[in-house]
């Protein structure tokens, strides 16, 4: 089981969208199916088949997050009775956990126009204090829709949805990435020494001593055999220790860039328990963060 995880949906706080507004999801008629016959009695829409064949695009990307610290050790005053470590926050950035989805359909339903493009929405659910119950802001008002908080969910609100005449050279099929992280775990073996072992990453989803201070560092919270990140992409770095003051909502729309940049390259994600430290995740190149819409 994982040490720390965001708060199950039910316990979080109602869904907070962008300051702007996310606006309501789309309903058009272009990207429903009719019911019945065909559209005013027709065949055809313009010069094309209501009936197709379509080609119907569509991708959409979730994932979970826990900011975690980055710290360093200081110095240590000790004497016979006491001893007291200095250690300071250099940074904090965010552990992320990603599910993301691209897949092209070829259909033969009756549409009532002959191409539809809807672009993809975002909304954040976002909690105020972490997994230790520490807030950080003034509840979910004082939260707002300006910072991502300590923990939460990015959630697609409305896909990417492109449909228009199938073409010769399309191709249909599915692809997706089903919880990868964008780091993996490890620890050192005990036997046989000098060795280590891949992890579970959702073991150290969001576990502050393991983050800290890099095990075998001065200061370090945990030891090189306890399990801890051995590779790393964290996104959304801020510098010192952490406050919600530190936020800013366009931070939130390039840290969703930055997560859909991974999943287009698979160079910074790792499946939970990779083969070995060099096995990525297996990229979506079709996924395009073009699509991606932060207005209303």
């Amino acid at each position: 089981m994982p040490r720390v995880n965001p708060p199950p949906p039910g316990n979080r706080p109602s869904d907070i969208t962008f300051p702007s507004g996310t606006g309501p999801v789309t309903d058009g008629s272009g990207m429903v199916p009719t019911s019945g016959s065909i559209p005013a009695g027709s065949s055809t829409l313009g010069q094309y088949a209501a009936s197709g064949p379509w080609f119907i695009e569509t991708q959409s990307l979730d994932f979970d997050y826990v900011r975690v610290p980055r710290g360093k050790f200081a110095y240590a005053e000790t004497t016979l009775s006491s001893c007291d470590a200095t250690m300071f926050h250099q940074s904090t950035a965010l552990q992320v956990r990603v599910t993301a989805r691209y897949g092209v359909e070829k259909s033969y339903d009756d549409y009532n126009t002959s191409s539809w493009v809807q672009t993809q929405k975002f909304e954040v659910i976002a909690a105020s204090a972490d997994a230790s119950g520490t807030v950080y802001g003034s509840g979910i008002g004082g939260l707002g829709a300006s910072a991502l908080g300590p923990a939460g969910s990015v959630l697609t609100k409305q896909e990417w949805y492109n449909r228009r005449p199938w073409q010769g050279g399309d191709a249909s099929g599915n692809k997706s990435m089903n919880q990868v992280y964008n780091y993996a775990a490890m620890a050192e073996n005990w036997f046989p020494a000098g060795t280590s072992s891949v992890v579970d990453a959702n073991f150290i989803f969001g576990d502050f001593n393991a983050t800290f201070i890099t095990p075998g560092e001065p200061g370090a919270l945990v030891g090189t055999k306890d399990p801890h990140p051995a590779q790393d992409y964290y996104v959304y770095w801020l510098t010192g220790g952490y406050s919600m003051s530190q936020e800013q909502a366009t931070f939130i729309y390039s840290t969703i860039n930055h997560v859909g940049a991974y999943v287009k390259g698979g160079y910074a994600l790792y499946e939970a328990l990779p083969a070995d430290l060099l096995d990525k995740a297996t990229p979506i190149p079709e996924y395009d963060t073009n699509r991606h819409d932060f207005l209303p």
